[in-house]
């Protein structure tokens, strides 16, 4: 049934339940695309891993990445001007 773990939206709007069925018997996530860009991911839920984690250890974790985000962030570059960049991109 599907060959990758990509899909366009026109056959993902026309065959929505399957691809349902796909993501939470596989365990993998779907990614669902216009003209060839990913627009959107359908995800499994994750729920055995959320209900392991303490809040103070999932803030613990976030803290973690935003340390390493900022470490390998280019001092010059604004996430801000990104994110508008990324978004005026056809």
């Amino acid at each position: 049934m599907v060959s990758e773990d990509r899909v366009g939206l026109r056959e993902f709007n026309e065959h929505t339940s399957r691809y349902v069925h796909h993501v939470r018997e596989s365990g993998r996530m779907l990614e669902i695309t216009y003209h060839g860009r990913t627009v959107a991911r359908l995800v499994p839920p994750d729920s055995d891993k959320r209900e392991q984690l303490s809040p103070q250890q999932w803030l613990a974790g976030m803290e973690a990445f935003s340390q390493e985000l900022a470490e390998k962030w280019p001092k010059d570059v604004s996430a801000v001007d990104v994110i508008r960049e990324e978004r005026a991109d056809p």
